[in-house]
């Protein structure tokens, strides 16, 4: 199976977050939920270190926290990796996606989703700096996109 295709079970059963914050002390967490004027409290993305190296790491993880009073939805594709060049996060592609007949799945209130690990190859083993970039939205239909900023992990560096 694929890093691309995914069954909907395996992406569809969130693991409940311990503690929102279980790693306010972790550099790379990116536990500094905010509520926005519409309500919606923004995802928490993180992912597991902030500096990987190709001598030693082999793929780079990343998970969604829903820490609002409301579900967020995830399109079926909802996972991309984006790489930063001259300044602009340019598109790599749908790294993640899974199989359903619905256009979205519900990331209920304090439960996060963890997808398998990006492996370096996808981005051709190049070094330089990446994000994670999920497709969020607000309601069922997948119609209200949340803003770019609100649905990226922190950038990470890929060093040789």
């Amino acid at each position: 199976m694929s890093f691309r295709s995914v069954s909907a079970i395996a992406v569809l059963l969130p693991v409940l977050a311990l503690g929102a914050c279980e790693h306010a002390n972790d550099p790379v967490s990116a536990c500094n939920a905010r509520v926005m004027s519409d309500g919606i409290v923004e995802p928490v993305i993180q992912t597991d270190k902030s500096v990987y190296s190709l001598s030693t790491d082999t793929h780079a993880g990343t998970s969604l926290t829903n820490e609002g009073p409301k579900p967020l939805y995830l399109s079926y594709d909802f996972a991309s990796v984006e790489r930063l060049e001259n300044g602009k996060w340019t598109s790599i592609g749908p790294w993640i996606a899974a199989d359903g007949v619905c256009p979205t799945f519900a990331v209920q209130p304090g439960a996060t989703t963890s997808v398998p690990e990006m492996r370096f190859a996808y981005v051709g083993n190049q070094p330089g700096t990446y994000r994670f970039l999920y497709n969020v939205t607000r309601d069922p239909a997948g119609k209200h996109l949340l803003e770019e900023s609100r649905r990226a992990s922190p950038p990470f560096e890929l060093r040789q």
